[in-house]
């Protein structure tokens, strides 16, 4: 069996025969998995080692020892594990059971879009909200990032903010991104979208922009990931995701809300202004449409 490699099954039962294996840190991370495996699918590595009260370096050890490349790796053999030893598919599709009828998987869906909306309203930090349209407002020059799912948002917040006239890109290529963001300035504000937040092509591109003085707004669902440390102002979602559900449209929804929030903010402090750029771009398309 290959270190590594997807061939790798019930990863529980391997930790479990590896404990006298393990250092004492790593006995803690591992204890913290066998206690709550379905925390650990949706934990960051960050956040599983603050459980676990040891470093980050000490579960990427961990799950080497194991016999995965990291912790992204091992989670997903985690979830593979819940679903085909436990027969769970919650982790596939959310509350939805293979055997639900149209009509509930709808009711069940309306009921899980309107939870994350309202969770993710009670979680948010206002303050955190109006430190962002100020940093927005006087930015020479934002650039919104993501990769992935999150560079779908990266795209539709993108499209918001130049209908209100700020002077908005966007990057969702990981080299193009890197390259813009090592040439940023400190009248700059970098937007980073990222669920995770320890997606590496976006905290290093990010991590480049910080280092240049540039001032860093990020929206995430890991308060304490590496996109988090970097921030000068940090947006929280409440939506945590398995490996099988990144992407999963309850993400979106969160981060949408976010952006439709910020951007909603910076309508309401400088009214004609924003109103005056929303009839322009609409002016400038309106022949677009039959």
């Amino acid at each position: 069996m290959l270190k590594g490699s997807f061939e790798i099954h019930q990863p529980l039962l391997r930790v479990q025969a590896m404990l006298s294996d393990f250092s004492k840190a790593e006995r803690r991370v591992a204890d913290a998995v066998l206690s709550d495996q379905e925390k650990t699918i949706r934990d960051s590595v960050t956040d599983l080692a603050e459980r676990a009260d040891v470093g980050e370096t000490t579960v990427i050890r961990f799950c080497r020892k194991v016999g995965y490349r990291g912790y992204q790796e091992f989670k997903l053999a985690l979830a593979q594990d819940l679903v085909d030893v436990q027969g769970k598919t919650e982790s596939v599709l959310g509350p939805i059971d293979l055997k639900d009828p149209p009509a509930v998987i709808n009711q069940k869906l309306t009921q899980a879009i309107n939870g994350v909306v309202q969770d993710t309203a009670s979680l948010i930090d206002l303050m955190q909200v109006d430190k962002a349209q100020s940093l927005l407002l006087k930015a020479n020059r934002i650039v919104a990032v993501g990769v992935g799912h999150s560079g779908v948002s990266v795209r539709d917040l993108a499209y918001r903010f130049l209908r209100l006239g700020l002077p908005v890109a966007m990057e969702t290529d990981s080299h193009l991104m890197s390259m813009r963001l090592s040439v940023a300035s400190p009248d700059d504000v970098i937007f980073a979208v990222s669920a995770s937040g320890s997606t590496r092509d976006v905290v290093d591109a990010v991590h480049l922009a910080k280092s240049r003085g540039s001032k860093i707004i990020c929206l995430t669902s890991h308060g304490h990931s590496p996109l988090a440390r970097l921030a000068d102002c940090m947006l929280l979602t409440t939506v945590r995701e398995s490996p099988f559900e990144g992407g999963s449209f309850a993400t979106k929804i969160a981060q949408m809300y976010v952006i439709d929030l910020v951007a909603t903010v910076i309508a309401t402090r400088d009214p004609e202004t924003t109103l005056a750029a929303v009839r322009t771009t609409a002016k400038a398309v309106v022949e677009k449409l039959y």
